[in-house]
C-alpha cells in the first residue's frame, strides 16, 4: 500500500497519580515556634532576655525569645511574640512591606529590624547613609544601630559596621576575633568575641571605648552616648566613661545582673531576681522606676525615657512623654469619631473611650494634649486643637487638657451641659443643649458676636472660629486677614461649616461646596467635578470632603502626600482634615490616617503586644465567570484554601504581614500569577484573573519520513477536551484530558510522506459556558536526509484499541497504531529501544 499521509494517531492520557497537595493550615500555637526556628539569633540566658544581649557561644543557636522591646531617642518599638513589630514616638513609620521579623534596634533617629530571613532592614534619617544597608552583607544573627551608624553581627561571627565614620566608629579593628555581640553608640562601638573578650573602638573623649583591665569574661555590652556598660559572665556590672549624671556610677547594692540597656545619660539594668533598677539623670523621671512594675524580663531605654517588659508580657514605660512616646497605645477597635489637628490626632470608639497619640509639647514646653485624664470617663465627641484637646462627655461635660497659656484648656465653670465642643488654636468653642455658644481661650478669637441666633454647629479655625445657626446660616469672627470670616452673599441654607487655618468651606443642604479665605495651595479652590457633598473638613492648607456615594476627594497642600486619598481606603463615614494629615473613617469603622507622621500622628494606635490577625477575601474569576475548586496558597506555606463552586475564597484570622497569594491549578495562569499582599487589615475583593495557559512540547521537531514522534501536551485545564490536528486536519477524536493537566500523543509518519514543515497545533476544546477555546501550534519538519537518531520506530504494537484516523490528509496515508502504556511525562525522555 502506497502510504501519502500521515497515518496514525496514538493518544495517552496520563492522569497524575497524586491530586493537588493542599497544606494544611496551622493553629497560630504552632506557627510561631515554627517562625522563630527559623530565625538566627544568638542564644540567651533564660533571664537575659535584651535585644542585645548574647552569651559565650557561637551565632547559630537558638534565637532570641520573643516579645522584645527596644528604646531608642524619642521612639519605642516592640515585636510581639508572632514577629509582627510595632513603633510609636518620633518618626516611626514602620514599612509595610518589612514582614516578620526577631530583633529590633532603635537608635535615636533611625530604627533597624531583622527579618526572618536573616536580613537587615533599616528606615528614617539617611544623614550619613546608615540605613543603606550594604548589599553583600549576608545572613545577620543581630542588628544595632547608633546615634548615625549601624553595626551588624553576621551569622559567621563577623562585624560589619557602616553610615558616619567621622571618630573611626565603622571601622571594625583588623584582628577582631568571631564575635557573638555587638553594641553601636553614639560615637563608638564595642563588640564582645566568642572568647568573651571585649574590644571597643571609635570615640575616646570620656574614656568610653577603654576597656578596663580587670574586666574579666563578658557576657553582655551595652554603649550609650559617651559611657559603656558591660555584665561579666559572673553576672556583675561594671561602667566607665562619662558620668556627668551618675549614669556610669553602678549602685552598690545593685547584685547580679542579668541584662543591662544604657541611654545617653542615665542606665538601667535587670537584676537576677527579675527587677529593675536605673540610675542617672532623672530630669523627665526616666529613672524612677514604678513599685508595681512585677516580674521583668527586659529593659530598654532612650534619651529620656525607660520601657520593660514583664515575664507575662506586659510593656511599661516612663519618663519623657513629649511625643507619647512612653505611652502605651490600646487597640482603638471601631471608631465612631476621629479629629486630626496640628500634630496630634484624637479618636473616639464605640464604646465611647478616646484615645490621642502624636505630639505632645508646644514650643518646647510639655502640654500634654495627647495624654488623657485619669478620670475622664465616657466620651461623646473629641475635637484636638493645636497644642490642646477637648472632650464632650456622655453626661454633656466638657473636659479639656494640654496647652492652657491663654486658658484655652479652662472650661467656664458656668457653661452647663454641652452638645458639641471644637477646639482651635488657642481657643475653645463649645454649643450648650440650648443653643448657646460659649468660647474661652485667646480674646481675639473666643469673643462671640452678639445677637448670635441659636446654634446648631460650631467649629474653630487656627485664628477663627465660625457658628451654623439653627437657621442654616453662618456667623464667623475672630481673625480676617485672608477673609476667612467673611460669608460670602448667596451661600443659601447650609448643613455643615468648617474652619480651618485661615479659609473656610460649608456645604449647603444642595450638597454643594463653597469656600473662601486663604488659597495659596488651592485648599479654597473647590473641584470642579465634585459633586454632591455630604461632609467637608478644612485642614491648615488642604481639604477634604465625602461625596454622597461615600468616595473621599482632597485637594490643597500635599506636601506630606496629606491630599493623597489611598486607593483602597472604600466608603468613608467621617473625615478629619488636620495640619499636615488627615484622618478617615470608614463605613465599616476602621480608622485609616496618611500625610505627615514626624510624631506618630498618622499611626493609630493599637495594642503592640496583641497578634493582629486578618482576614483576606476575593474571587477567582474566567471570562467574567467564578473559576470552581481552584487550590490557593500563601507563600509561607501556612494555610491554603480552595474556590467554591462561583471561585469565591476567604482565607480566615491570617498573620498580618507581607505575604503572597499564588492560585494553582493545571492548565490555568492567573494574573497576576503571585500577588503580593502588604496585609496589614481585612482585605476585600483580592480576586485573580485566569487565562489557558496551556504548553505543548515536542520530543524533537524533526525527523524522515517513517519516523515517529511524541507530543506532550502540559498545563491544559483538567476535563477539557483536546483535539490534534497536522496542517488543520484532524487526527482522531478529541481526548480527555486528565486531572493533571497532562496529554501525551505518539505521532507516526509514513515513509512516503513528502518533507517540509508540518504545523501541529493542540486545540483546547471547552466544556464550560466560562472557558473560552485556545490553540497552542509547533512546527514539525520531515527531511530525507539526517542522522539515524532522528528516524525512531515505535516497538511491536501491544493489544490495545486501534484509534481511528482520517483515511487522508494531504501528502500522507493512513496507517494503524495502537495505544501504548507509557508513563507520565516521562514518555518524552525514554529511547524507544528501552521502552
Amino acid at each position: 500500500m502506497t502510504y501519502r499521509s500521515l497515518v496514525a494517531l496514538l493518544a495517552l492520557i496520563v492522569t497524575g497519580v497524586f491530586g493537588p497537595l493542599l497544606l494544611a493550615t496551622l493553629p497560630f500555637t504552632e506557627l510561631v515556634p515554627a517562625v522563630a526556628a527559623a530565625t538566627l539569633l544568638h542564644a540567651m540566658p533564660p533571664r537575659a532576655r535584651a535585644m542585645e544581649q548574647l552569651p559565650l557561644t557561637t551565632p547559630e543557636q537558638t534565637p532570641s525569645p520573643l516579645p522584645q522591646v527596644s528604646v531608642g531617642g524619642y521612639r519605642t518599638c516592640v515585636i510581639n511574640r508572632a514577629g509582627q513589630l510595632s513603633c510609636w514616638g518620633l518618626d516611626t513609620d514602620v514599612p509595610d512591606d518589612l514582614g516578620l521579623v526577631v530583633q529590633v534596634s532603635a537608635g535615636p533617629a533611625h530604627i533597624c529590624a531583622l527579618t526572618t530571613e536573616g536580613d537587615v532592614r533599616c528606615w528614617d534619617n539617611y544623614g550619613y547613609g546608615q540605613t543603606a544597608v550594604p548589599d553583600d552583607l549576608g545572613a545577620v544573627a543581630q542588628v544595632s544601630a547608633g546615634a548615625q551608624h549601624i553595626c551588624a553581627l553576621t551569622t559567621e561571627g563577623d562585624v560589619r559596621c557602616w553610615g558616619d565614620n567621622d571618630n573611626g566608629q565603622s571601622t571594625v579593628p583588623d584582628d577582631l576575633e568571631t564575635v557573638a555581640q555587638v553594641s553601636a553608640g553614639w560615637l563608638h562601638t564595642c563588640a564582645v568575641t566568642t572568647e568573651g573578650t571585649l574590644r571597643c573602638w571609635g570615640s575616646n573623649d570620656f574614656g568610653q571605648s577603654t576597656v578596663p583591665e580587670d574586666l574579666g569574661i563578658v557576657a553582655q555590652v551595652i554603649t550609650g552616648a559617651h559611657h559603656t556598660c558591660a555584665v561579666t559572665t559572673e553576672g556583675i556590672l561594671r561602667c566607665w566613661g562619662d558620668n556627668n549624671d551618675g549614669q556610669s556610677t553602678v549602685p552598690d547594692d545593685l547584685g547580679t545582673v542579668a541584662q543591662v540597656s544604657a541611654g545617653p545619660w542615665h542606665t538601667c539594668a535587670v537584676t537576677t531576681e527579675d527587677t529593675v533598677r536605673c540610675w542617672g539623670s532623672n530630669t523627665f523621671r526616666q529613672s524612677s522606676v514604678p513599685n508595681d512594675l512585677g516580674t521583668v524580663a527586659q529593659v530598654s531605654v532612650g534619651t529620656n525615657h525607660s520601657c520593660i517588659l514583664t515575664t507575662n508580657e506586659v510593656l511599661r514605660c516612663w519618663g519623657s512623654y513629649s511625643i507619647s512616646q512612653n505611652t502605651m497605645p490600646g487597640n482603638l477597635q471601631t471608631v465612631a469619631q476621629v479629629s486630626a489637628r496640628a500634630r496630634h490626632t484624637c479618636a473616639v470608639t464605640s464604646e465611647h473611650t478616646v484615645q490621642c497619640w502624636g505630639y505632645n509639647t508646644y514650643w518646647g514646653g510639655y502640654s500634654g494634649q495627647a495624654m488623657l485624664p485619669d478620670d475622664l470617663g465616657a466620651v461623646a465627641q473629641v475635637s484636638a486643637g493645636w497644642a490642646h484637646t477637648c472632650a464632650l462627655t456622655t453626661e454633656g461635660t466638657v473636659r479639656c487638657w494640654g496647652h492652657d497659656n491663654v486658658g484655652q484648656s479652662t472650661v467656664p465653670n458656668d457653661l452647663g451641659v454641652a452638645a458639641h465642643v471644637s477646639a482651635g488654636g488657642l481657643h475653645t468653642c463649645a454649643i450648650t443643649t440650648e443653643g448657646t455658644v460659649h468660647c474661652w481661650g485667646y480674646a481675639e478669637f473666643s469673643q462671640v458676636p452678639p445677637n448670635l441666633k441659636a446654634v446648631q454647629q460650631i467649629s474653630a479655625g487656627e485664628v477663627h472660629t465660625c457658628a451654623l445657626t439653627s437657621e442654616g446660616d453662618i456667623r464667623c469672627w475672630g481673625s480676617n486677614s485672608f477673609g476667612q470670616t467673611t460669608v460670602p452673599d448667596g451661600l443659601g441654607t447650609v448643613t455643615q461649616v468648617s474652619a480651618g487655618g485661615s479659609y473656610t468651606c460649608a456645604v449647603t443642604t444642595e450638597g454643594t461646596v463653597s469656600c473662601w479665605g486663604h488659597d495659596d495651595n488651592g485648599q479654597s479652590t473647590v473641584p470642579d467635578d465634585l459633586g454632591a457633598v455630604v461632609q467637608i473638613s478644612a485642614g491648615a492648607n488642604h481639604t477634604c470632603a465625602i461625596t454622597t456615594d461615600g468616595a473621599l476627594r482632597c485637594w490643597g497642600d500635599n506636601y506630606f502626600g496629606q491630599s493623597t486619598v489611598p486607593d483602597d481606603l472604600g466608603t468613608v463615614a467621617q473625615i478629619s482634615a488636620g495640619w499636615d494629615h488627615t484622618c478617615a473613617i470608614t463605613t465599616d469603622g476602621a480608622l485609616r490616617c496618611w500625610g505627615d507622621n514626624a510624631y506618630g500622628q498618622s499611626t493609630p494606635p493599637y495594642e503592640p503586644l496583641r497578634v493582629r490577625l486578618a482576614t483576606i477575601s476575593g474571587r477567582v474569576l474566567l471570562n467574567g465567570h467564578g473559576l470552581a475548586e481552584v487550590p490557593l496558597a500563601l507563600s509561607d506555606g501556612v494555610s491554603t484554601t480552595q474556590t467554591d463552586a462561583t471561585g469565591a475564597y476567604t482565607f480566615t484570622e491570617i498573620l498580618q504581614r507581607p505575604l503572597s497569594l499564588t492560585p494553582s491549578r493545571p492548565g490555568y495562569r492567573f494574573v497576576p500569577a503571585s500577588r503580593r499582599l502588604l496585609l496589614t487589615s481585612n482585605l476585600a475583593d483580592q480576586d485573580f484573573e485566569a487565562v489557558y495557559d496551556a504548553q505543548m512540547t515536542l520530543n524533537y521537531t524533526q525527523g524522515a519520513p517513517g519516523s515517529t514522534f511524541v507530543i506532550t501536551g502540559t498545563d491544559v485545564p483538567p476535563g477539557q477536551m483536546v483535539q490534534f490536528s497536522v496542517n488543520g486536519e484532524p487526527l482522531g477524536n478529541p481526548l480527555r484530558v486528565g486531572d493533571n493537566g497532562q496529554i501525551i500523543v505518539l505521532v507516526a509518519t509514513a515513509p512516503e510522506a513528502a518533507p517540509g514543515f508540518y504545523v501541529v497545533v493542540m486545540r483546547i476544546e471547552p466544556v464550560l459556558p466560562s472557558q473560552l477555546p485556545t490553540s497552542v501550534q509547533r512546527h514539525y519538519q520531515l527531511v530525507t536526509e539526517g542522522p539515524e537518531a532522528l528516524v525512531r520506530q515505535p516497538p511491536p504494537a501491544l493489544e490495545a484499541p486501534t484509534l481511528a484516523v482520517p483515511a487522508t490528509v494531504d501528502g500522507f496515508a493512513q496507517r494503524p497504531c495502537s495505544y501504548l502504556p507509557f508513563v507520565g511525562p516521562e514518555i518524552r525522555d525514554i529511547p524507544w529501544d528501552e521502552q
